[in-house]
């Protein structure tokens, strides 16, 4: 539904566990998920993203992996995918008009060549196939993930152990190191002019 100047576009939260790419170290896909985050940040808060939070869950390998004592039965499915997990994301976003005419996460925002250039190639280092905004689907996943809701899922990571790093904080840049320049360049090469170029302004740094 479209909204009015005086209405605020309702929020709604989308997330859910990250499974690594099986060529690298659990800890290395801590480090490339936090330097993931830096590249994504202007993508993000270009299409709606007010929230991105990340929590990072005890290598599943480890003797102080997640362990969990549901008491539900969908959350017991949670907890035992999350024992195989490596992180959860968290996102807040505002619905965008699409191309369709229609609202959606983010938008158009797969259309721009951003997304395509640096956020799905660097997904594709480190997360495993069926994870991220570029998975795919497959008949049988290697990954059998329980329906639940972003926030239960931030729930259950974080009472598993999981430690929780805000790289957005009410539609902010909270993030050192953000790829802004990488992002003015690849808009500059397709010719796109943004809001930041019209002098409106996005935030870029909390």
């Amino acid at each position: 539904m479209a909204t009015t100047p005086h209405q605020i576009p309702e929020l709604i939260s989308i997330g859910g566990p990250l499974f690594r790419n099986p060529n690298i170290s659990h800890e290395d896909f801590s480090s490339a998920w936090h330097r993931h985050a830096q590249l994504v940040a202007p993508w993000f808060l270009t299409f709606g993203v007010v929230e991105y939070t990340q929590i990072h869950l005890p290598s599943p390998n480890s003797p102080n992996g997640p362990v969990g004592n549901p008491e539900v039965s969908n959350e017991s499915a949670a907890h035992r995918l999350l024992r195989q997990a490596d992180g959860v994301a968290f996102v807040r976003c505002r619905l965008l008009p699409t191309a369709e005419g229609r609202t959606g996460v983010f938008g158009n925002g797969g259309a721009h060549p951003y997304f395509a250039q640096v956020i799905a190639v660097d997904e594709r280092r480190f997360l495993h196939e069926e994870s991220g905004a570029t998975a795919v689907t497959r008949e049988r996943p290697a990954y059998e993930v329980p329906a639940l809701g972003a926030e239960a899922w931030r729930d259950v990571a974080l009472a598993m152990g999981g430690v929780e790093y805000v790289k957005i904080r009410e539609g902010r840049d909270a993030i050192e190191g953000s790829w802004w320049d990488e992002w003015e360049r690849v808009e500059r090469e397709a010719g796109i002019v943004t809001k930041s170029d019209e002098g409106e302004g996005l935030t870029k740094k909390a």
